[in-house]
């Protein structure tokens, strides 16, 4: 393999580990920005609920418990999907490092 086939190839390759870690980081700031929207929903719709029954008799204890629960389960559940992207970006690099090393050791 030729100087200027290697360079290109490791600029291919650099656009493309570049071009993917910059997706990865939309995705987790989407989830971010997903949790941040569910979260003021939420308590808007827990206002209106606790506005919508202040006269009625009903444990305002327990809907806040199932609140609370869901949102943790939500925080869980996000939690492992950015973990998920981690991985993934961890998984990139190591493939991106990798084939650097194979390209350069190509016709040495």
């Amino acid at each position: 393999m030729g100087t200027v086939e290697k360079q290109r190839k490791l600029q291919d390759l650099e656009e493309q580990f570049y071009q993917n870690k910059r997706q990865i980081h939309r995705q987790q700031e989407e989830i971010d920005h997903q949790l941040v929207n569910f979260r003021k929903e939420t308590g808007q719709l827990v206002q209106k609920i606790m506005y919508l029954t202040k006269n009625d008799h009903w444990d305002s204890r327990q809907f806040y418990h199932q609140m609370e629960a869901i949102d943790r389960n939500l925080i869980h559940t996000a939690q492992n999907y950015a973990r998920q992207l981690e991985e993934k970006e961890q998984e990139l690099t190591r493939s991106y490092r990798k084939e650097i090393e194979r390209i350069h050791e190509t016709n040495y």
